[in-house]
């Protein structure tokens, strides 16, 4: 790659079309570095290909090939497979077993052949943008890692406070939220009598239940050392009332491992308590308060209790 951008360099001295190549490669290369994430890194590339190669198909796929993980970044256009006779490839690197892979799907065979003359000119794109993509995609896994549990793979309390900060995130636009919290029955009973192991073990299976239970692109958040907080938009009152219920039966019929000789095993149950946002509350820091409340007289009443927040159940109990 170093080689062909040098030869490039070299050939514009005296040929028009190295000479534009090189502007059209420097000038994407500019534009990149007033990206500030590598969504918009990534859009400035589908742009440039969409405007010089008529490229309308386009993908970019971050693998992970230590835990066989792959998650499609950005998409552009229809979906396709990479083994297309018209597909182009790029691989850049990102760690030993950490890859991120840019597919570029030509509309027919004339546009493909046009990219594979031009490949040495692509293949200096890449070379020029590889420690700067390198770079954003370590960054935003660092972003992502600060904000994770890494017990349960749930997001923290820390990424809880700068939602309630930056309200958009938490997606206000929809016309209600569900707060549901679930808290372990009697989860320092299990520190106690066994140890922090089994106990880490008994939050994972519950959130294993959970997002086996919730809609996918339910928010759910760890905030102390056994409470959950998941979040489902655009759903009523008896549907967040469903859901938790139904968490709460999977997770009863849950087993921990506690002994692996002798196949011991232990079996534990959850409460819920849920409140919608707007109702009976102004804020989503409201909201959770009202879903604390509820799990809190839930507890009072029985293990593998659901409650829906009332104003008549109201205590003083406070989350924060």
């Amino acid at each position: 790659m170093k080689n062909d951008i040098l030869k490039l360099i070299k050939d514009s001295s005296s040929d028009t079309y190295a000479q534009q190549n090189i502007d059209d490669i420097f000038s994407l290369y500019e534009n990149i570095q007033y990206s500030h994430s590598i969504d918009s890194l990534i859009d400035i590339i589908y742009k440039w290909f969409h405007s010089k190669y008529n490229i309308k198909d386009f993908k970019v796929t971050f693998y992970n090939l230590e835990i066989d993980y792959n998650q499609v970044i950005f998409q552009k256009g229809e979906d396709f497979y990479l083994d297309s006779p018209i597909c182009k490839t790029f691989i850049i690197e990102i760690h030993y077993y950490k890859n991120l892979v840019i597919a570029i799907n030509a509309e027919n065979e004339i546009d493909f052949q046009k990219l594979e003359e031009d490949n040495h000119i692509l293949s200096s794109i890449f070379f020029l943008l590889n420690p700067i993509i390198k770079d954003f995609i370590i960054q935003k896994e660092l972003l992502q890692n600060s904000f994770k549990d890494h017990i349960t793979g749930f997001y923290n309390r820390k990424y809880l406070d700068e939602c309630l900060r930056n309200q958009n995130q938490l997606n206000c636009n929809v016309k209600t939220t569900a707060f549901l919290m679930i808290e372990v029955d009697r989860f320092k009973a299990v520190i106690d009598e066994f140890d922090y192991e089994i106990g880490d073990k008994v939050l994972v299976s519950l959130a294993n239940v959970i997002k086996s239970v919730v809609p996918s692109n339910s928010t759910c958040v760890k905030l102390t050392g056994y409470d959950c907080l998941i979040l489902i938009n655009d759903i009523s009152e008896d549907q967040a009332y469903n859901y938790a219920k139904e968490i709460i039966i999977q997770f009863s019929k849950e087993e921990v491992v506690v002994n692996f000789y002798t196949n011991q095993t232990l079996k534990k149950t959850a409460c819920a308590g849920v409140a919608i946002f707007p109702h009976l509350s102004d804020t989503k820091v409201q909201v959770i308060k009202n879903a604390d409340i509820a799990l809190q007289e839930a507890k009072n009443i029985a293990r593998s209790t659901v409650l829906v927040y009332k104003k008549e159940i109201e205590t003083s109990i406070e989350l924060f």
